[in-house]
C-alpha cells in the first residue's frame, strides 16, 4: 500500500494512514501515535527538502511480525547525516531533529541518502498481545472502508492526541519521583542498617578479645599451681618420702589424673585464645608421614592403656614427604588418638594416611569404640561441646580437643570430618595439602646436595633484584630438587631475568598477593619483604615481573620472570654475570 506526497495534506494523510493501519495491526494508542508521529516528520522532510516523495507500508512476517513504513523521495540527499547523528549539527530550518525524533519512535530504523535522493524505513514490532495480522489484501479492504477527515479536524485530533501522551508523561513522572523517593529512604534505612551492624560487629570483636585475655590471663596463672600439683603428687607416688597404703596411691593417682587432665584443658584454652587473636604461627618444614607416626607411636607408648585396647599405626605411605607445620599436626593426630583411646573399651584404634586427588593426604584415626549419634554431629566441634554416653563419666573430656583441632586443620588449609557407624565405631578424617608430595629419597642412595649463590662484581639494585628472586626459588625448592636461573638480552634493549624452581607451587588465588609485604599461604609459601622489595625496583625503572606456577603433583614449580629496561649500569652489572 502506497500513497504519494505531492502537498502538505498528503503528509497529514500519510500520518493518519499510519495510524489506522496500526490500530488494526492491533497496536496499543501510544504506539499507533509513535508510528504517525515518526510516519508524519520523514514524510514532512521529504515534502519540505525534496518537494516530494511516496510513502509505502508493508508487513513483514515471521516469529515477530513487524510493521514497515518506507518513505523516499528525489531530492539532493543529506549532506550532514554523520553530524545529525552526533547531535552537532543545527540548522535554521530545524533539519536533523526530525531525524533524530522519529529513530527514537520505533523499534528499527535504517537511512539510505545519495545525490539522487534519501529512503528512510521504519520498523515496528508486532506485541504478542497484537491482533492476529491480517493478510495484506484483507488490510488493504479495511483501510480503504475508513474516511479520511478534514486536515483541520485531524489537526486538532492530534493535538488531544499529544495532550494525552504529555498527561502520561506527566503522571509517569510523577510515579518516577515517588519510586525515587522511596529508594532514597531505603538507602537511608539500609545505611543506618550498615551502621548498626558495624557496631554491633566492633562490640563482638571487643568482647571476642576480652574472652580471649581472660582466657590467655586465667589459663596462665592456673598453669604454675597445676604443674606444682601434679610434681608434688609424682613425688608421693615415687615415695620419696616414705611408703603408702594402697588406699593413699590410689587417691594420689586421682590427684594426678585430675591435674594432668586441668592441665591439658589449660594448654587448649590457650591455643583457642591465639587462634581467636590470630597469633598462632604456622611453620611449614618438609617432613616424612614415617617420621609423624613414630613420634606418636612414642609419645602413646609408655601411658598406661586399656590392654582390651590395641593401637596400631599402619606404614603404608611412611616414606611419602608432606610440607607442613609438624607440631600443629601432631597435636591434632595426638589429640584424635587420645579421643580414641578413651572412648574404646575393647578393640582397637589404627592411625594410617593416603593419598587423595588433588594434592592431599588424608589422615585417620579409626576406633572401635563408641559410635556418634548423627544429631550430635555439629555438636562435638562446638567449644565445651559434649555427648551423652555410656563412658563419659569413665572417661570424660573438656569438650575442646576436637574444636581446637578443627581450628588448627582451618589453619593448615585442611579439612577434619569423620564418619560413625553403629556397632563399628568411629573413623576420623584429616585431610590437608601434601604440597606437592614425594617420595623420600634413600639415604644411601641420595647423594649431598650444596647450594651456593656467588655473585661477584654484581653491584646495586639489580644485584638485590637477583638475590631475592634466588633466595624466593630456594625456599620454595623440594628436597633434592632444581632451580634453574638464566640472564637474557630480550627484545627493543631489554634485559630479562628467569628464576624457576620445581617446589609445590603457589595457589592461582595468592599470585598477586605474594608481592604484598611479609605475605604467608596457609602452605608455608612465604615471601617476607624480598619480593616486594624487588616489585618496587623493578617497577621504579620501568619494567614488569609475571608469575607463573603450577600446584599439579607432576608438574608442580613457579617461575619468575622479569623484564627491565637497560640502563648503562645495568649493563654493566649484567655483563658481570
Amino acid at each position: 500500500m502506497s500513497l504519494q506526497i505531492v502537498n502538505g495534506n498528503d503528509c497529514v494523510l500519510a500520518r493518519q494512514r499510519a495510524k489506522q493501519i496500526a490500530s488494526l495491526l492491533g497496536f496499543e494508542n501510544q504506539d499507533q501515535t509513535r508510528i504517525a508521529t515518526a510516519v508524519s516528520e520523514i514524510a514532512r522532510n521529504a515534502f519540505e527538502y525534496s518537494g516530494g516523495g511516496q510513502v509505502m507500508f508493508t508487513i513483514q512476517r515471521g516469529t515477530v511480525s513487524e510493521m514497515w513504513a518506507i518513505i523516499s523521495d528525489h531530492g539532493h540527499g543529506i549532506p550532514h547525516l554523520e553530524e545529525i547523528w552526533s547531535g552537532t549539527y543545527r540548522s535554521k530550518a530545524g533539519l536533523g531533529l526530525g531525524l533524530i525524533g522519529a529513530k527514537q519512535l520505533v523499534d528499527h530504523f535504517d537511512i539510505e541518502t545519495s545525490a539522487s535522493g534519501t529512503i528512510v524505513r521504519l520498523g515496528k514490532r508486532l506485541t504478542r498481545t497484537a491482533k492476529p495480522v491480517p493478510e495484506m489484501r484483507e488490510l488493504l479492504d479495511r483501510v480503504g472502508q475508513l474516511s479520511i477527515s478534514d486536515p483541520r479536524l485531524q489537526l486538532r485530533h492530534e493535538n488531544q492526541e499529544l495532550l494525552e501522551l504529555l498527561e502520561v508523561l506527566r503522571s509517569r513522572e510523577a510515579e518516577l519521583e515517588r519510586v525515587n523517593s522511596e529508594l532514597e529512604e531505603t538507602n537511608r534505612g539500609v545505611l543506618a542498617l550498615y551502621r548498626e551492624l558495624e557496631d554491633k560487629a566492633e562490640s563482638l570483636r571487643q568482647a571476642s578479645e576480652a574472652k580471649s585475655r581472660f582466657l590467655s590471663a586465667v589459663s596462665h596463672e592456673l598453669r604454675t599451681p597445676l604443674n606444682a600439683i601434679a610434681s608434688l603428687s609424682q613425688l608421693l607416688l615415687d615415695r620419696i618420702d616414705g611408703n603408702l597404703t594402697p588406699e593413699q596411691a590410689k587417691q594420689i593417682h586421682f590427684v594426678l589424673r585430675s591435674a594432668n587432665g586441668l592441665s591439658e584443658m589449660v594448654t587448649e584454652l590457650l591455643d583457642l585464645a591465639k587462634i581467636e587473636a590470630g597469633k598462632t604461627e604456622i611453620k611449614i618444614t618438609a617432613l616424612a608421614v614415617g617420621e609423624v607416626f613414630s613420634a606418636l607411636r612414642g609419645m602413646f607408648r609408655p601411658l598406661s592403656f586399656n590392654d582390651r585396647v590395641k593401637l596400631i599405626f599402619a606404614d603404608g605411605l611412611s616414606t611419602f614427604l608432606i610440607r607442613t607445620d609438624q607440631d600443629k599436626l601432631a597435636q591434632i593426630l595426638r589429640n584424635l588418638i587420645s579421643n580414641a583411646l578413651k572412648f574404646t573399651e575393647t578393640g582397637s584404634v589404627t592411625v594410617s594416611a593416603r593419598e587423595e586427588e588433588g594434592d592431599r593426604i588424608v589422615f585417620s584415626v579409626a576406633d572401635t569404640g563408641i559410635e556418634i549419634a548423627p544429631e550430635h554431629r555439629d555438636t562435638v566441634f562446638e567449644e565445651w561441646g559434649q555427648v551423652s554416653s555410656a563412658q563419659k563419666g569413665i572417661h570424660r573430656g573438656s569438650g575442646l580437643g576436637l574444636p581446637l583441632s578443627r581450628r588448627l586443620a582451618d589453619l593448615l588449609r585442611g579439612s577434619l570430618h569423620f564418619d560413625s557407624i553403629v556397632d563399628h565405631g568411629t573413623t576420623f578424617f584429616l585431610s590437608l595439602p601434601s604440597g606437592a608430595a614425594r617420595v623420600m629419597p634413600d639415604p644411601v642412595s641420595a647423594a649431598p646436595s650444596r647450594r651456593v649463590i656467588l655473585m661477584v662484581g654484581i653491584k646495586g639494585e639489580i644485584r638485590q633484584v637477583i638475590s631475592n628472586l634466588l633466595l624466593n626459588a630456594i625456599d620454595a625448592m623440594q628436597p633434592g630438587g632444581s632451580l634453574a636461573f638464566r640472564i637474557t638480552e630480550g627484545e627493543h634493549g631489554m634485559l630479562v631475568l628467569s628464576a624457576q624452581d620445581n617446589g609445590s607451587g603457589i595457589p592461582s588465588k595468592h599470585l598477586q598477593e605474594i608481592f604484598e609485604p611479609f605475605f604467608t599461604t596457609k602452605a608455608g609459601i612465604g615471601t617476607g619483604l624480598g619480593l616486594w622489595v624487588s616489585n618496587n625496583i623493578i617497577q621504579k625503572h620501568g619494567g614488569s615481573i609475571e608469575v607463573e606456577s603450577s600446584t599439579a603433583v607432576d608438574a608442580s614449580g613457579t617461575t619468575f620472570l622479569v623484564r627491565l629496561p637497560v640502563s648503562s649500569s645495568m649493563e654493566q652489572q649484567a655483563k658481570s654475570l
